[in-house]
C-alpha cells in the first residue's frame, strides 16, 4: 500500500504525526539487485527519460493488477466450465499393459485449446492446483502440456512425481498401478 508513496513523503508523515521511522541502513547499500535499480537504475532513468517514472511504474503496477484479477476470474470460470469428476476407467495402454484411471477431476481438452494462450495457462495451472500439484506449477510445465495437446501425439506426459493422460479428451491425473498380462 506503501508502494506509490516516495520516501520523502513517507518521513515527512511521520514527522507530522510526531513517528520516528525506522531506518534500515542495509537499503543504502548497492549490493543487491533490488538496491541496484532504487538507487541506480531508478534515478537514471529518472534524470535521463521520465522524471515521473516511479508514478508511471506505479501507475503500470496497479493496472497490471486490475488486469490480472479480472483475468484470474475469467479463468477460474473457464476451470469450473471445462472440469467434471470422471468416473474410474479401465483401458489398454502400449504393449499390451492394462491402467486404471482413477475417478479424478477431468479437464476438457478440446475446451483447453479453444482458449487464447495466456489463458489456457491460467487454466492449467488452476487444474494442476486442483489436482493437488501445486509444485512448480511454472510456465514450462503448462507450455509442455499445451505443446502435448497439439501435438495430437501420445496419450500421456510424464513430469516428476507424476503423470497427466489424455484419455477420451480429458485430462486427468495419469496411472495409479500397472497390471501386466
Amino acid at each position: 500500500p506503501l508502494l506509490p508513496l516516495r520516501k520523502a513523503e513517507l518521513v515527512a508523515y511521520c514527522a507530522q504525526r510526531g513517528v520516528t521511522p525506522r531506518h534500515d541502513a542495509t537499503n543504502d547499500v548497492p549490493d543487491g539487485l533490488r538496491n541496484r535499480v532504487r538507487l541506480e537504475l531508478l534515478p537514471e532513468l529518472a534524470a535521463s527519460y521520465n522524471p515521473r517514472i516511479t508514478e508511471s511504474l506505479c501507475r503500470l503496477a496497479a493496472t497490471a493488477a486490475e488486469d490480472s484479477a479480472a483475468l484470474e476470474q475469467e479463468a477460474e470460470r473457464a476451470c469450473r466450465k471445462a472440469t467434471r469428476m470422471l468416473a474410474a476407467e479401465y483401458r489398454y495402454w502400449q504393449r499390451g499393459r492394462e491402467i486404471e484411471l482413477p475417478a479424478s477431476l477431468g479437464l476438457s481438452a478440446e475446451a483447453l485449446r479453444q482458449l487464447p494462450r495466456g489463458m489456457a495457462r491460467r487454466v492449467l495451472r488452476r487444474y494442476l492446483v486442483a489436482i493437488g500439484r501445486t509444485v512448480d506449477v511454472s510456465l514450462e510445465r503448462t507450455d509442455a502440456l499445451l505443446a502435448f495437446l497439439a501435438s495430437g501425439k501420445g496419450n500421456r506426459i510424464e513430469f516428476p512425481g507424476f503423470d497427466i493422460m489424455l484419455a477420451h479428451g480429458w485430462l486427468r491425473p495419469g496411472v495409479v498401478h500397472l497390471r501386466v498380462y
